[in-house]
């Protein structure tokens, strides 16, 4: 991997999260047991910023808004007992995704599938759904209710996933957005310095000291490539070009080949 590629790299991801990290700082210190606190948000309208969603350049605002009506059928939810619109949404779903995932506001108007997940009325959790995804992908077959059910549950799950990565990124093992930074900065600079080494002593790479920074990759082009299968879900948020890219594509923009491929 050249050492220029891996620097710009570097700069791109900094950049990023620096920015989105200040823009949450607030949510992460004041949130407690009620979402109200997002009301306080320091950041200058989040809501305006420009981003790319279904082949269409929108306001974050409008992205947010589009995708919260697909998961729950509504432009606003209940967190912790208030009325949440949409940007807040967003924003709760990036800064704090363990406490989102066991919010009822993913919606079925199947009262049975409802149930069948755990949930109650019309609305369930993204926890309660994902550890029945499997079973739900194996009951698509057919046109009764229960198959178009399972697949606008598994159409929900889907725009919960894609808006949950829309500001910030997790890689395994770490903890929020700024040990992601520390952790992919760390894989780089070990995976590159291998290479440099192999180069020079002719040897072939060490396939330990490339298998955290191999990992790393193979997880974000998983995540692209979900992305790239659903455009109209993904929202894409960081300029680049002319166009825009998702936190994931945008650290594999400078990635020519995977770390211990092929030169």
């Amino acid at each position: 991997m050249p050492e220029k590629n891996m620097q710009c790299k570097i700069i791109l991801f900094t950049a990023f999260f620096v920015a989105l990290v200040i823009a949450l700082l607030p949510l992460f210190q004041r949130l407690g047991n009620s979402f109200s606190s997002f009301d306080g948000i320091g950041a200058p309208s989040p809501g305006a910023l420009p981003c790319l969603k279904a082949g269409r350049v929108m306001p974050v605002s409008s992205a947010a808004a589009d995708s919260l009506k697909l998961a729950s059928g509504r432009t606003s939810v209940n967190l912790g007992g208030s009325r949440t619109g949409p940007v807040k949404w967003l924003l709760a779903l990036n800064a704090c995704p363990a406490k989102m995932a066991g919010e009822p506001f993913l919606r079925s108007d199947n009262r049975d599938m409802v149930e069948f997940l755990g949930g109650r009325g019309r609305y369930f959790s993204y926890a309660d759904a994902v550890e029945k995804a499997g079973l739900l992908r194996g009951s698509l077959r057919g046109n009764s209710h229960q198959a178009h059910a399972a697949e606008a549950v598994l159409g929900a799950l889907a725009v919960y996933e894609q808006a949950g990565v829309a500001l910030a990124l997790r890689l395994e093992g770490t903890s929020g957005c700024l040990g992601t930074l520390d952790a992919w900065h760390e894989a780089m600079v070990e995976a590159s310095a291998e290479l440099e080494a192999a180069e020079r002593e002719k040897r072939h790479p060490s396939l330990d000291r490339l298998y955290r920074a191999n990992r790393y990759f193979q997880f974000l082009q998983a995540l692209v490539q979900v992305e790239e299968a659903d455009p109209n879900v993904a929202l894409r948020v960081i300029p680049h070009e002319g166009s825009y890219l998702t936190p994931a594509a945008a650290l594999l923009e400078k990635i020519s080949v995977p770390p211990g491929g092929p030169p």
